[in-house]
């Protein structure tokens, strides 16, 4: 039972993203487009300022606005659905981007996307896009997590053994500072003092300026320095202390690792967003630069396609993180 609870809010949840997505892009003036295909010209276009003109083969049509058919039907294809032929019949009107039209489109993009038909661009299947740069694009996020997790070991480790050391006091205070600045300045610093430059494909610089840039190192550093301080003060660890039993065990394997589980399950969307910048300052072929890309060409195919799969990983993200707090968690264990 509990699983099917599991599966069914995966797929709520999935199903409510997208859908938000193609209701804004599909409202948003402007991202929404259809083209006139029929040969005759004898329509008009009712533009939503209220101007009218005369229907021409290849005339645009934006969100908003109404077509009228006149002696014979037209025409029109919507760029989101080139494969489809809407034809308004002779004297009728057709709008783009009302309600019903949206629900219908959001229909035929579920049917085809569950068959794992995301469309085309540029003649490449989306589906197949997506899976190389995804996987691009979690090595960085990934490669920028076991970074920031190692390092912040070593930072807490050494302000336990040496606290209030200068040098330890000075490096802490260097990465704050490197923290605070955002990914971009980073990014630029990097290719200044030559380090990286744009189109050199993979470089662990790009790993180095998501860990920091995003506040990961820091962030992990903070919690880990509060989770073994207050751990080691629990009543269940002086208890296990007072039994003879090692109380850092204890304190691993429930405030510490909890409290990382919650920083790294918080810091993920932050670092997905991250790579956006990175990808297209450096060029990367991943899911970042293809948000880009098909925002800057109106794709609305690889847009819900980008969406689809970030939804995808940061939604099992958060399962796995509940999952993992109740195993861990006893007063969770039997929600």
């Amino acid at each position: 039972m509990k699983a099917l609870r599991l599966v069914v809010r995966f797929w709520l949840r999935l199903l409510g993203v997208t859908a938000l997505v193609f209701v804004v892009l599909y409202t948003t003036p402007g991202s929404l487009r259809a083209r006139v295909v029929s040969d005759r010209e004898d329509g008009q276009i009712l533009r939503r300022t209220g101007t009218r003109q005369t229907v021409n083969r290849g005339s645009l049509l934006f969100g908003g606005d109404c077509i009228e058919s006149g002696a014979t039907a037209t025409a029109i294809i919507y760029e989101s659905e080139p494969d489809l032929v809407v034809h308004v019949p002779a004297g009728r009107q057709h709008c783009i981007g009302t309600m019903s039209a949206m629900s219908a489109a959001y229909g035929r993009w579920l049917t085809r996307a569950a068959r794992g038909d995301l469309g085309y661009y540029y003649g490449t299947p989306v589906i197949t896009r997506l899976t190389t740069h995804a996987a691009r694009t979690m090595l960085l996020v990934a490669g920028a997590l076991v970074l920031s997790l190692a390092a912040a070991l070593m930072m807490v480790v050494a302000d336990l053994r040496w606290s209030g050391h200068r040098i330890v006091n000075f490096f802490v205070q260097v990465v704050g500072v490197l923290s605070g600045l955002h990914v971009i300045v980073l990014c630029f610093g990097v290719i200044a003092l030559q380090w990286a430059a744009p189109n050199s494909g993979f470089s662990v610089w790009l790993i180095v300026i998501l860990a920091l840039g995003n506040g990961t190192l820091i962030d992990y550093y903070h919690v880990l320095r509060e989770q073994i301080r207050n751990a080691l003060h629990r009543d269940y660890v002086e208890a296990a202390r007072g039994r003879g039993a090692n109380p850092l065990k204890h304190a691993v394997r429930y405030e510490i690792t909890l409290g990382l589980i919650d920083a790294t399950s918080s810091r993920i969307p932050a670092l997905v967003g991250g790579t956006i910048v990175i990808e297209w300052v450096f060029s990367y072929l991943g899911l970042g630069y293809d948000i880009v890309k098909a925002i800057e060409s109106r794709d609305f195919e690889l847009i819900m396609g980008v969406t689809t799969v970030v939804a995808l990983v940061l939604i099992c993200v958060l399962e796995a993180s509940s999952l993992a707090h109740r195993s861990l968690d006893p007063r969770l264990a039997g929600s």
